[in-house]
C-alpha cells in the first residue's frame, strides 16, 4: 500500500495531495490509510532509525468551516 501511495504521489510531484483523495484513490478509507502510514514509520524507525517519510505530510487551515486539511506531497 506505501508503494502505490508513494507512486500516485510521484506522479504529481510538488502538487498537494490530500488525505481525502489519497485514501480514495488506492481504495481504502482514511482510518486505514492512517494505519498502514503508521505501520510504514515503525518500519522506517527499527530498520533505518530514522522516523521521516520520502514525503511531506502538511496540515492547514481550510477556508470553509474552519476545519483542518491534510495533503501529501513529495
Amino acid at each position: 500500500m506505501v508503494a502505490r501511495a508513494l507512486d500516485i504521489l510521484a506522479k504529481q510531484p510538488d502538487s498537494p495531495v490530500s488525505y481525502t483523495s489519497l485514501a480514495t484513490q488506492l481504495g481504502m478509507e482514511k482510518k486505514n490509510l492512517q494505519c498502514n502510514l503508521s505501520a510504514f514509520t515503525r518500519t522506517m524507525h527499527r530498520h533505518y532509525k530514522r522516523r521521516n517519510w520520502p514525503m511531506t505530510w502538511v496540515r492547514r487551515p481550510q477556508t470553509n468551516q474552519g476545519l483542518s486539511r491534510s495533503s501529501f506531497t513529495q
